[in-house]
C-alpha cells in the first residue's frame, strides 16, 4: 500500500471578476474635507506606531532596553546594580571614560613659556577661574598666569612680568615652593608652604604677604599644604612628621607628630571637609578625622607602602577613591568607605636627586588616574627609546587608556594638573610651563586648508581682474573724420 509523501492541495476556487465602478462625474468633483484629512494623518500614524512597536519588540529586549528587567533604569538603579554586582564595574567605566579619552587624544601643547632658569616645583589652578594659573619653583619664584586671556587675546600683554599677570621674586636656594593653594576669595593671592620654613599668604599686588607658621630652623621646613575654605581651616606637614591644624585667620589649633619622617602630603576631601590624608617617606599613608586626632595611632586607616610615598590625592569627582604614588614604580587606587587596595599600576617614574616628584593626580570630571613617566631599563616592560610620555589609566583594570606626547618635547614631565573644567591641561617640565589644550582632528585640519586655499584662489583672481596696471600709458592712434561735403 502506498502512502502520500505530500499533503494534497485544495483546489482553489477561482474568484470572479468585480464589475468595475465607473467614476462619475461627482465623485471626481469630490474632496476631502479637512475633517478628513486630519482622521487619515491620525490613522496612519497609529499603523506605524503599532508597526514600530511589534517591530522592536520582535528584536528582543537587547534593542528595547525597557523590556528588559535586568537594564538599569536610571542612575540610582545602575549604581545600585554596580554595588550589587549585576553590572561589571570595569566595563561600565570604560564605556563611560571612553568619550574623555577620545578627547584627551587630540590634546596638544599650545602654550609653552620658560620663565625660571630653576625647575618647577608646584603649580595650581585657581578652583573658580578655570584660566588662571599659578607656577612655583625651586628658587621660590612664582608667576601668575592667566591661560585663556593668553590664548584668546590678539594684544601681547605688555606688563613688567612679561605674559604672565603677575611675579614674586624668590630668595634663591633654600626657598623651594612644595606646595601652593589659590585663595578663592582673592585671585591674586596663593597660600604656599617652602623649605624656607614659612607658610604664608602671598600676594601678587604687593599689598603684604600674611605669615601663619615659621620655624626659623634650617634643619625642619614646611613641605605639604591644604587649605580648606568651607571648614576655614589650613593644615600643614612638616619635614619631622609634625603636622599643624590653623584657622584661616591663622590661630593656631594643634601640632602633633603624625608620621615618623617628612610628612610631604597633606589635603582635605573636598566632599567630607572633617577628612584628611597625609603621606610620608616612612612607606605609609593615613586618614584622619580632624574632629577626633589624639596622636599619630588613632587614624582611620593606614596604608602602608613599599616605597616611600610622594603624594595621596582624593578623587576629583566624588572623593571616594584614593590615588597614592611612590617613589619608584607603583601608582595604588584605594576605594573607600574602608580604603581597601582596588588596583596596583606598575609604572616607571623613579625619584632622582634633581628632578622634581612625580605625582600621580586625577582627571576632574571622572575618575581617570595620570602621571609623566620616567622610563626605567629594569622594569619588565621596558622597551627602547620609551616615549617621556603623560600616561592614563583605568582605575579598575589598570590597563593604559593613552600616552599623551608632543613631538619634539623630550624631557621628563615631573607634575600635570587640569584645571576645574578639563579644558586645559597644566605641566611642569624641568624650567618650562606647557599648556595642553584640545586640537583639531584631521579631518578639521583639511578642511581648514581647503578653505585656505580657496581663500588664497579667490583673492588672486580678484587682484588679477580688478587691480589697475600701474604701465606706461600708450597714445591711442585717432580716427580720421570724413568731411561733409
Amino acid at each position: 500500500m502506498q502512502y502520500r509523501t505530500t499533503p494534497p492541495q485544495k483546489k482553489q476556487k477561482k474568484k470572479t471578476p468585480e464589475p468595475k465602478k465607473l467614476k462619475t462625474p461627482e465623485s471626481k468633483k469630490a474632496k476631502k474635507t479637512p475633517e478628513t484629512r486630519k482622521k487619515s494623518a491620525e490613522e496612519t500614524r497609529m499603523k506605524n506606531k503599532e508597526k514600530y512597536l511589534s517591530n522592536l519588540a520582535a528584536e528582543g529586549p537587547t534593542i528595547n532596553n525597557n523590556l528588559d528587567p535586568n537594564h538599569p533604569k536610571n542612575l540610582i538603579d545602575t549604581m545600585n546594580k554596580i554595588k550589587c554586582g549585576s553590572i561589571n564595574s570595569v566595563v561600565f567605566t570604560e564605556n563611560s571614560i571612553s568619550p574623555v579619552i577620545n578627547n584627551l587624544s587630540l590634546f596638544k601643547v599650545w602654550l609653552s613659556q620658560t620663565p625660571f632658569q630653576r625647575r618647577i616645583t608646584s603649580l595650581a589652578w585657581h578652583p573658580t577661574k578655570p584660566g588662571l594659573a599659578c607656577v612655583g619653583n625651586k628658587g621660590g619664584e612664582l608667576v601668575l598666569w592667566n591661560v585663556h586671556k593668553h590664548l584668546f587675546s590678539d594684544a601681547e600683554p605688555e606688563t613688567e612680568a612679561g605674559p604672565f599677570e603677575g611675579r614674586i621674586t624668590g630668595r634663591g636656594p633654600g626657598g623651594s615652593i612644595q606646595s601652593l593653594k589659590f585663595d578663592e576669595i582673592s585671585p591674586s593671592k596663593v597660600y604656599t608652604a617652602s623649605i624656607e620654613g614659612i607658610v604664608s599668604l602671598r600676594d601678587f599686588e604687593g599689598r603684604g604677604d600674611k605669615v601663619f607658621l615659621e620655624t626659623k630652623d634650617w634643619t625642619i621646613w614646611y613641605t605639604g599644604l591644604d587649605v580648606n575654605f568651607e571648614g576655614k581651616s589650613i593644615v600643614a606637614g612638616r619635614s619631622n612628621g609634625d603636622v599643624t591644624l590653623l584657622t584661616l585667620e591663622g590661630e593656631e589649633m594643634w601640632t602633633k607628630r603624625l608620621h615618623k619622617s617628612k610628612c610631604n602630603f597633606v589635603q582635605f576631601n573636598h566632599r567630607e571637609p572633617w577628612l584628611m590624608v597625609t603621606s610620608s617617606t616612612d612607606s605609609e599613608v593615613k586618614i584622619w578625622d580632624i574632629r577626633s586626632i589624639r596622636d599619630k595611632s588613632s587614624a582611620l586607616a593606614e596604608l602602608v607602602h613599599e616605597k616611600a610615598v610622594n603624594s595621596a590625592y582624593f578623587s576629583t569627582s566624588r572623593g571616594d577613591k584614593l590615588l597614592t604614588t611612590d617613589q619608584h614604580s607603583q601608582i595604588r587606587v584605594y576605594q573607600g568607605p574602608y580604603w581597601d587596595l582596588k588596583k596596583t599600576i606598575v609604572h616607571p617614574h623613579r625619584q632622582f636627586q634633581h628632578l622634581s616628584p612625580i605625582k600621580a593626580c586625577w582627571h576632574p570630571l571622572i575618575d581617570i588616574p595620570f602621571a609623566g613617566r620616567y622610563p626605567d631599563p629594569a622594569l619588565p616592560d621596558y622597551v627602547e627609546n620609551e616615549l617621556r610620555s603623560i600616561d592614563f589609566f583605568n582605575p579598575e583594570s589598570g590597563s593604559p587608556l593613552l600616552k599623551l606626547h608632543q613631538p619634539g618635547l623630550d624631557k621628563i614631565i615631573s607634575l600635570s594638573q587640569f584645571n576645574p573644567t578639563g579644558d586645559y591641561l597644566l605641566s611642569g617640565m624641568n624650567s618650562t610651563i606647557l599648556v595642553w589644550k584640545q586640537g583639531p582632528n584631521q579631518e578639521e585640519e583639511e578642511e581648514k586648508n581647503e578653505d585656505e586655499e580657496e581663500r588664497e584662489k579667490g583673492q588672486q583672481k580678484t587682484n588679477s581682474s580688478f587691480w589697475p596696471e600701474f604701465g606706461k600709458k600708450t597714445k591711442k592712434p585717432r580716427e580720421k573724420k570724413e568731411k561733409k561735403n
